[in-house]
C-alpha cells in the first residue's frame, strides 16, 4: 500500500492513464484524418521548394520566398479563421479551406513560373493554418476535460502526415507522374476524407 501510494504521488493519474470515457467517435476520426492531411501538406513544402528551385532555375533567395509566403499564410489564417468560424461555422470553414487548398495545390501543380507557385504556396499555407485551428478547436469542444488526449493524438496524426508526404514525393518522382504525383495524392486523400468521414462539427462559441 505504501509503495502504491508513493507511485501515485510520483505519477499522477493524468500521467499514468488516459482519462476515463475518452471516445474516438466518427467526429474524432474526421478531425484526425484532416490533421493527417494538413500534416501531409506541411511535409510537402521542403521537397516541393527544392524541386521548384531546380525546375524554374531559381536562386536560393527566390526559392526561399515559398517558405516565407507559407509562413505568411499561417499568420493570415490566425486572423481570419476565427472570424470565418464565428460567421459560417467550423464545418463550412473546414470545407472552404480544404477546397481552397486543392485549388492552390493545382496552381503549384501547373506552375512554370513564380507567378503561379508563390500565390499557390501562400494559399496552401493559409488553408493549412485554418484547418489546424478549426480542427483543434473542434476537438477541444467535443472532448472537454479529455481534450488533452484528443489534442495529443491529433498532433500525432499531423506528424504522421508530415512523415508520409516526403516519402510519397520521393517514390512518385521516379514514376511517370513525377513529383507532381504527390500533389495528386493530396487531392485524393482529401476527397476520401470528405466523402467517407464528413460529419457536423460544433460551431464556434
Amino acid at each position: 500500500m505504501v509503495r502504491r501510494g508513493l507511485l501515485q504521488s510520483a505519477y499522477p493519474l493524468s500521467m499514468t492513464s488516459r482519462p476515463s470515457g475518452f471516445r474516438r467517435d466518427r467526429f474524432t476520426a474526421f478531425n484526425y484524418a484532416f490533421l493527417a492531411y494538413v500534416g501531409y501538406l506541411a511535409g510537402l513544402l521542403g521537397p516541393l521548394t527544392a524541386q521548384l528551385r531546380k525546375e524554374l532555375s531559381l536562386t536560393y533567395t527566390l526559392a526561399a520566398l515559398h517558405s516565407a509566403l507559407w509562413a505568411g499564410g499561417n499568420i493570415v489564417a490566425a486572423i481570419v479563421a476565427p472570424r470565418i468560424a464565428a460567421r459560417w461555422g467550423r464545418t463550412n470553414g473546414m470545407l472552404l479551406a480544404s477546397a481552397w487548398s486543392v485549388i492552390a495545390l493545382f496552381l503549384v501543380f501547373f506552375a512554370r513560373s513564380l507567378v503561379l507557385s508563390l500565390p499557390g504556396v501562400f494559399v496552401v499555407g493559409m488553408t493549412f493554418g485554418s484547418m489546424i485551428i478549426f480542427s483543434m478547436a473542434a476537438l477541444s469542444d467535443r472532448h472537454g476535460a479529455r481534450r488533452s488526449s484528443a489534442l495529443t493524438e491529433g498532433n500525432g496524426f499531423v506528424s504522421l502526415g508530415m512523415m508520409t508526404s516526403p516519402f510519397a514525393f520521393a517514390m512518385l518522382s521516379g514514376t511517370a507522374l513525377g513529383w507532381r504525383g504527390a500533389i495528386l495524392v493530396a487531392g485524393a486523400i482529401l476527397v476520401v476524407i470528405v466523402a467517407v468521414l464528413r460529419t457536423s462539427m460544433p460551431s464556434e462559441k
